[in-house]
């Protein structure tokens, strides 16, 4: 009996110790889910990246031909701040002929906002210019170019469904409680 008493005791011991190291571990990691000793339903949320929204936007448009733009290359097509912008994602049509572009930026500094949209309307100018002449379908694309600001992120949108991609750039922020 006394060799189970000390088997019983040694296990309760160690449970505690689980639970310990379990508890510390939630408590100490900031991106999990917080958890309390009833287990609701409180969640952190986690902001949105950049990419995620515009894959989110491609997959749900008729978008096709579509090729990511790399960092190095963003800086050619955008006239940006040098500081302010955590990160960028931006797809751009792989042919000459149309004018598709997804562009959504996340910006660290708020403040910075109106040189990103003064970038992206310069971005667009000269976009227009280049199709005036070529593609009456493409430069009517570029007149329609949906450019939205909220919660720290900016969306350029220049495709065939820009009422969509509206929708569904402000449905992913709000949903990821950004």
């Amino acid at each position: 009996m006394p060799a189970l008493l000390k088997v019983k005791r040694a296990l309760f011991v160690f449970v505690c110790v689980i639970l310990l190291l379990f508890l510390h571990s939630c408590k100490n990691n900031q991106e999990n889910i917080a958890l309390d000793l009833y287990f609701s339903r409180s969640v952190k949320r986690v902001a949105i990246s950049p990419s995620q929204i515009t894959c989110g936007i491609i997959e749900s448009s008729s978008l096709s031909g579509l090729t990511v733009l790399p960092s190095g290359i963003i800086s050619k097509h955008f006239d940006l701040p040098p500081e302010g912008i955590e990160s960028i994602s931006a797809y751009v049509s792989n042919s000459e002929y149309y004018a598709d572009t997804i562009v959504v930026f996340k910006l660290s500094d708020t403040s910075k906002s109106q040189e990103v949209l003064a970038s992206v309307s310069k971005y667009i100018s000269q976009l227009s210019e280049n199709f005036r002449l070529k593609n009456a379908a493409e430069h009517q694309k570029i007149k329609n170019a949906v450019v939205l600001e909220q919660s720290g992120y900016i969306l350029l949108y220049i495709g065939d469904n820009p009422k969509a991609a509206e929708n569904l750039f402000k449905q992913m922020i709000k949903s990821k409680g950004a």
